[in-house]
């Protein structure tokens, strides 16, 4: 069975909070997109939707990501300079931590944003994933073959 994102539902980083991960996609240097799966059958995307000239990837990540599978995460919280960026340049570095923690341990995970030009959003946004089952692909029927210009009984009905 194969299966596609339907549609993207934007949400909140704490949300996360009390859910119980299954499963953690993507959670390394330089990767754009993390994949959170839940006991829950839940199943959210932290990543950042590209506006133009702006690149935002994971330039760090602390901790054992194996700790977050398994137990009930006890924290997760998004701490950032988004409100406060570094006013004077044009060339903007924009940061963004995202903190999560289970009784086995926490993990930190620290995004790096740069542009070339100023009034792009750099934020990276949790968007719960909604999966839809892909249909199988049925071939259109074939039509039958016109009549041939040759044939003399070619348009000629009997009813």
């Amino acid at each position: 069975m194969e299966y596609y994102y339907a549609y993207i539902e934007k949400c909140p980083f704490n949300v996360l909070q009390g859910e119980v991960l299954s499963a953690v996609d993507g959670l390394e240097k330089e990767s754009t997109e993390v994949i959170f799966e839940c006991v829950s059958g839940e199943t959210y995307r932290l990543a950042h939707d590209r506006d133009c000239c702006e690149t935002v990837d994971i330039e760090d990540v602390c901790g054992d990501v194996e700790d977050l599978v398994g137990n009930p995460l006890l924290l997760a919280e998004e701490v950032s300079n988004y409100d406060h960026p570094f006013p004077s340049r044009v060339d903007v570095g924009e940061w963004t931590f995202y903190k999560l923690a289970t009784c086995k341990g926490n993990v930190t995970i620290r995004w790096l944003g740069n542009s070339d030009s100023a009034g792009y959003s750099m934020r990276v946004q949790l968007d719960r994933v909604v999966w839809k089952e892909r249909e199988p692909y049925v071939p259109p029927r074939p039509s039958p073959p016109p009549p041939s210009p040759l044939d003399p009984m070619a348009g000629v009905s009997y009813l």
